[in-house]
């Protein structure tokens, strides 16, 4: 094993031992082997931005020190290896622009110091994956423009420790659970370009620490809650495209508020044009366009999902980071 040390990219303790092995960005193609059986001591893999193909290496749950895997934009297919199970003290996975079916193994209830799992742009379906319900120590959950269906779990609530929950480009349908506004380390939520319907709690305002916040793009209905005013945090408010309705908030709008998108949706009540036209209002802050009653959510799900559409929102985004 001593002989591995001189290769590219290859970490060894002072003893010989393998502990990190970095081949992102090498071209590589076709399939790994498997065996990695033969890295006991390995602590950080990392194939992203290759041009791997086949599924993961299901002996990747032999090297029981693993921490830290990186698959991020490969060709790979087939589902995600439930033998990874065994590796207790995983705390990062990455796999996101790939071709993963399937879902999220149950039997990676065992991985209990994951913090961030990175599994956006695949085709990965099925229901919302009950089992990283019970990780309680993921602050990362990205699980984006996959094909999940079916409701949002009211157990996500659980997970006190989420900073960052990115669930938009699915199939997910009915209300955002009420008791998700117990996650009060949110700072980034993405739900946009689904299918949820329902009223948005009224208990937003327990989302302190909310940054990003974007439900834009599904079928949301009833009146938008005034204590959005109230998230002092918020930088970025998308809520536009749904079926949103009575009066818009009258209020001001948070300081750090700097991107917001609010039209069209189907607001009987505007604010008052000399609340409209304040600066420091949610309304002109918002540029909500009262003219725009008739919403396009039943058109939503098709518009979201346009490449016009997408490009605009994708460069306002990149302007807040």
């Amino acid at each position: 094993m001593t002989t591995c040390c001189s290769w590219y990219n290859v970490r060894c303790t002072a003893f010989g031992q393998v502990i990190a092995v970095d081949l992102s960005g090498n071209n590589l193609v076709g399939q790994l082997p498997d065996n990695f059986n033969s890295f006991a001591t390995l602590v950080t893999v990392d194939f992203s931005y290759n041009q791997l193909s086949g599924s993961l290496p299901p002996s990747l749950g032999s090297a029981p020190n693993l921490q830290n895997i990186n698959f991020d934009v490969n060709h790979l297919s087939g589902q995600l290896p439930p033998t990874l199970s065994t590796l207790v003290n995983l705390t990062t996975i990455h796999f996101k622009n790939n071709s993963i079916t399937g879902s999220i193994p149950d039997t990676w209830s065992t991985l209990t110091r994951l913090t961030s799992i990175y599994g956006s742009n695949n085709q990965l379906n099925g229901p919302f994956p009950s089992v990283v319900t019970n990780m309680t120590a993921l602050t990362n959950l990205y699980l984006d423009n996959n094909q999940f269906s079916g409701t949002l779990p009211p157990a996500v609530g659980q997970m006190v420790n989420l900073q960052a929950l990115n669930l938009k480009l699915n199939f997910f349908m009915g209300n955002i659970p009420d008791v998700w506004n117990t996650l009060t380390n949110l700072t980034d939520l993405d739900l946009s370009n689904n299918r949820l319907t329902g009223q948005l709690s009224q208990n937003v305002s327990n989302w302190g620490n909310m940054q990003t916040l974007m439900i834009g793009y599904n079928s949301l209905s009833g009146s938008v809650p005034t204590q959005l005013g109230q998230l002092n945090s918020l930088q970025f408010l998308q809520i536009n495209f749904n079926a949103f309705n009575g009066q818009f908030p009258p209020g001001a709008a948070p300081a750090a508020l700097g991107y917001c998108f609010a039209s069209p949706n189907q607001f009987q009540i505007c604010p008052d044009p000399s609340v409209a036209n304040d600066p420091n209002s949610l309304a002109f802050q918002c540029s909500l366009d009262c003219n725009l009653y008739q919403t396009a959510s039943s058109d939503a799900s098709a518009l979201a999902r346009s490449p016009l559409s997408l490009a605009i929102f994708f460069l306002a985004y990149l302007f807040l980071m």
